[in-house]
């Protein structure tokens, strides 16, 4: 199925990465109310698992969405939607380290995080690199560390 072409096939194709977008929402293994206890190595790996659990579920899926989106508003707004929830994601597991700062510098430090933890980048670790998936969840637990250690 092609999304450029109408009828039942876009229809089925478009309902199937939507519910494959809500199955990705979630944070499997994380328990909200466990989250003040996990110290952030522990919250660092466990981003890291899940994206890249998401990634290869997901991956074919979300590739098409995103190259669609410039032509597909609903499309792009689907897009839209993934990644603010998964910034939200990021914000609630690591407000703890989120909540003292202010302003520019709380921004700079969420967008550095859902960067660090994007598609785009699991997706250029796994695919392009040949990284292992141990390996790509490493990198993005170092790199959130990182993030959250800068001065």
């Amino acid at each position: 199925a092609d999304l450029s072409e109408k009828g039942p096939a876009r229809e089925v194709l478009i309902g199937d990465l939507a519910g494959r977008q809500r199955l990705a929402i979630g944070l499997e293994g994380v328990d909200p109310r466990e989250v003040p206890e996990l110290v952030l190595l522990d919250r660092a790996a466990r981003l890291g698992a899940h994206r890249v659990h998401q990634h290869q579920e997901l991956a074919s899926f979300a590739r098409v969405a995103i190259l669609r989106s410039g032509r597909f508003p609903a499309v792009a707004e689907g897009v839209a939607t993934r990644r603010d929830a998964l910034r939200r994601q990021v914000e609630a597991l690591f407000a703890r380290e989120l909540d003292p700062l202010a302003g520019d510098e709380r921004h700079e430090t969420l967008s550095a995080l859902e960067a660090v933890s994007s598609f785009e980048v699991v997706d250029q670790l796994s695919t392009h690199r040949g990284l292992t998936p141990t390996r790509v969840e490493a990198v993005v637990a170092r790199s959130v560390i990182g993030v959250l250690s800068a001065p």
